[in-house]
């Protein structure tokens, strides 16, 4: 019986010991692993060194993978490592991963995207298109334009339309358009093509933008891979002409890394009425919350009104369908647009999203196609996301008017081959 109590009382206190032990052990903090931002242009001849932004225990295991996207120089890269050293012998789009080891595979955790240039070249926009490009006619248009038109299309994302099982189709679609233009001759490489938000984002009961939960996507995290490779000397421009759900939740992942953006990306999007961000406007309407994240980001947020702005770029079955290339994306265009007027009795069509493309070439060329912007500042839920008037500077500036007439001109000439050069 003695031996049993003494038993007991040695289990007893090795059970109270193993718990003081487990309460006084701090659980492992998960560290990060982020892809340093870069801050120059790349060129070829360029030594560029990748490293993690926080220090990590040497425990973990990290492989990188550094991919030319075109495949055509073979200058790819997979080793293992906390740190990458590579120089750049082909110019090129490169898209370098970060993987860590959990068990015996590897899970990506970060990314950048970069341009390795061509030392005197002259550096053009570059761009991520954000695109729900099977809802309607229009982001067909915008897409094909984007690619002819000289500017540096890094990748093009899907998005959702508000709509079950839309991001599917409209990825689908992307896919689709670039089929039809390398059986066009299409003469540039292959932009990277990315899945986004399947829904909206939710407004959180804060009604504070920063508690708002991103939606992690594929294409949330290929914006901010492009961010990181843009260097503020040359910024990345979004160009989102469906909702803006993609970008604020990238937006808001920076937020969490603390990953400062304001000097990396502009937003350049088709979003909004007269009025407000979402009231009477189709893409706004679709997740208005994700305008009110971008636009209290900070970082630069130019927005080309759906109405009145860009429902202006009207196109006309009598003056315009003569101008399409005789090629398979030009008939495509043409079908598409054909099919739009005779099963909804049109004779004119607004062509919204290829103003933002537009606006792009605009800024870089310091053109007058946006005739009328004014900065402003967006209201939240309780004022139905309405444009304010500040009477001062902001990081929103609204585009009220534009030069139709220019930006259809130079659509049909870029698609023609002969496109503004930049």
């Amino acid at each position: 019986m003695r031996n049993r109590y003494r038993t007991l009382r040695l289990s007893i206190a090795l059970i109270s010991a193993l718990f003081f032990i487990a309460c006084t052990c701090k659980t492992p903090v998960q560290q990060k692993i982020t892809i340093k931002a870069l801050e120059k242009t790349v060129y070829v001849g360029d030594k560029v060194d990748f490293s993690i932004v926080e220090n990590l225990s040497k425990n973990i295991e990290l492989r990188w993978d550094l991919i030319d996207t075109t495949w055509a120089y073979g200058d790819t890269v997979f080793c293992t490592g906390h740190t990458l050293s590579h120089t750049f012998r082909f110019p090129g789009v490169y898209h370098i991963n970060v993987c860590e080891k959990i068990g015996n595979q590897y899970a990506k955790k970060s990314s950048i995207i970069i341009r390795a240039q061509e030392k005197g070249a002259k550096i053009v926009p570059q761009l991520v298109l954000d695109t729900d490009a099977r809802n309607e006619i229009d982001d067909q248009h915008f897409i094909t334009y984007a690619l002819y038109s000289g500017v540096d299309v890094l990748a093009i994302n899907s998005i959702h339309n508000n709509q079950p099982y839309s991001e599917a189709k409209n990825y689908g679609e992307i896919w689709h358009l670039m089929e039809l233009m390398w059986s066009s001759d299409y003469p540039k490489e292959t932009p990277l093509v990315f899945h986004g938000a399947t829904h909206k984002l939710t407004r959180p009961q804060s009604g504070i933008w920063s508690d708002t939960k991103p939606i992690v996507s594929e294409a949330s995290k290929t914006i901010l891979a492009a961010a990181r490779g843009a260097s503020p000397e040359n910024p990345v421009y979004v160009l989102p002409v469906g909702p803006c759900t993609n970008v604020a939740s990238a937006l808001l992942q920076a937020k969490q890394e603390g990953f400062d953006l304001i000097s990396r990306i502009r937003v350049v999007a088709l979003v909004g009425g007269a009025e407000s961000a979402g009231k009477g406007t189709y893409n706004g309407k679709n997740d208005p919350w994700s305008v009110y994240v971008v636009g209290k980001s900070g970082v630069d947020f130019t927005v080309i009104l759906e109405h009145p702005t860009s429902a202006r770029l009207k196109f006309y079955e009598s003056k315009d369908f003569e101008r399409y290339p005789k090629t398979n994306i030009g008939y495509y265009l043409k079908n598409i647009m054909q099919n739009r007027f005779d099963t909804h009795d049109y004779n004119e069509k607004s062509l919204y999203d290829l103003t933002t493309v537009s606006g792009v070439i605009n800024d870089y060329l310091n053109l007058n196609w946006y005739q009328q912007i004014e900065d402003m500042d967006i209201a939240n839920l309780d004022e139905e996301y309405a444009w304010k008037k500040i009477g001062g500077k902001s990081n929103i500036h609204v585009v009220w008017d534009i030069d139709e007439k220019a930006m259809k001109n130079d659509f049909f000439q870029t698609i023609n081959g002969n496109p503004t050069k930049l």
